[in-house]
């Protein structure tokens, strides 16, 4: 039986989920991998919507949301990570996103069940300086 922490990389864009497995390669984790297949157009619409409304402004298939619900850790970029994924037999442990901001993460649903988010603040630090 495998006990290391099932990891659920979600890949768009601009990091595709091999970005993640890569960096994870020398962690004791097993990577499931999953792109988000939305054209780049449609990708920075719903950024742009996200940034403003959060996630729960657009459509988020069910089958993201239980992949997500099934790994102990979901890492990702701009998709967006709902109110249910943080619901009650959720098996998350804790949400990264690969961003400084955080608006396409249920950041209420997160803080209401004590589940970490973490970002990469400072990320864009040198070209915004």
């Amino acid at each position: 039986m495998n006990d290391a922490p099932r990891v659920l990389a979600v890949g768009d864009h601009f990091i595709s989920s091999d970005v993640y497995v890569d960096a994870l390669s020398d962690l004791e984790v097993s990577v499931t991998e999953i792109e988000l297949h939305h054209s780049k157009k449609r990708q920075h619409e719903d950024q742009q919507v996200m940034e403003k409304s959060g996630p729960a402004a657009i459509e988020v298939s069910e089958g993201l949301v239980e992949a997500m619900r099934s790994h102990d850790l979901v890492v990702v970029h701009f998709a967006p990570v709902p109110k249910s994924v943080f619901a009650d037999a959720s098996e998350v442990g804790a949400v990264f996103v690969a961003r400084t901001g955080v608006e396409n993460v249920a950041m209420d649903a997160a803080s209401s069940t004590r589940m970490p988010v973490f970002d990469v603040s400072g990320r864009d630090a040198s070209g915004v300086a």
